[in-house]
C-alpha cells in the first residue's frame, strides 16, 4: 500500500478540486493558473453554481476595487474549464491597494471565459499543453513581448496551459496553446 500512497494523494487532489458546489462532468478540463476579470457590466461578474448562464449564482465579483490608477478587478485561481466556463475558486480584492487582500469568495464557482483575462509570460504558442510540443509562432516582436498578446477567446485549458485565440500587437491574429499565464495586474508573474 505504501508504493501507492502518492497516486491515491494525486487522485484525491484531483477529485476535491471538482468538490461541491456544482457538479464537474467527465469533460471539464483540470487548469492550474491565474486570472482577473475583464467584465464591463457596472452590476459584476455572476460566478455560478455549474457552467452555464442559468445555474445558480452563488455570488457576484465586483467590478473593480479601489479608485482610479489603482483600481483593480478582483484575481483568482483557475482549476477547470467546461464548455467556455471557468471553474475558480479563492477570489481575492484589494491585491495592491492601501488594505490589505482578502477573499470575498472561496469557491469554487463557475464564471463565464468571455469575463476572464490573464497575462501571458512565455513567448512560445505550441500545438499542443506541453512544453516539448511543437511552436507555432513566437509571441515577440522588436518592441513588444508575450505579455502585449490580447486574448480574444479562450477554448480550452490544461494544467498551465491555455488554448487560446489572440492578437499580438502587429495585428496577426492567432491560435495554439501558451503558458507562463498570469492574473497580476501590476507586473508580469515570473
Amino acid at each position: 500500500m505504501r508504493r501507492f500512497a502518492p497516486i491515491l494523494i494525486a487522485l484525491s487532489s484531483a477529485v476535491a478540486i471538482f468538490a461541491a458546489p456544482g457538479p464537474a462532468s467527465a469533460t471539464a478540463s483540470v487548469c492550474s493558473f491565474t486570472a482577473h476579470t475583464w467584465d464591463p457590466d457596472p452590476a459584476g461578474t455572476n460566478v455560478r453554481s455549474e457552467p452555464n448562464a442559468s445555474a445558480t449564482i452563488l455570488t457576484k465579483l465586483p467590478q473593480e476595487a479601489g479608485e482610479g490608477d489603482a483600481a483593480f478587478s478582483p484575481e483568482f485561481e483557475v482549476v477547470g474549464y467546461e464548455n467556455g466556463w471557468f471553474r475558480i475558486r479563492n477570489v481575492a480584492v484589494d491585491q495592491y491597494g492601501e488594505r490589505p487582500e482578502r477573499t470575498i469568495f472561496e469557491g469554487p464557482g463557475w464564471i463565464s471565459a468571455k469575463l476572464v483575462t490573464f497575462s501571458i509570460n512565455n513567448p512560445h504558442l505550441r500545438e499542443a499543453p506541453d512544453p516539448s510540443a511543437r511552436i507555432l509562432t513566437e509571441l515577440v516582436g522588436d518592441d513588444w513581448g508575450p505579455d502585449s498578446a490580447t486574448v480574444r477567446k479562450v477554448h480550452d485549458c490544461s494544467g498551465t496551459f491555455a488554448d487560446v485565440t489572440l492578437e499580438t500587437p502587429d495585428g496577426a491574429e492567432h491560435r495554439g496553446w501558451v503558458t507562463g499565464l498570469c492574473g497580476n495586474q501590476v507586473t508580469t508573474c515570473p
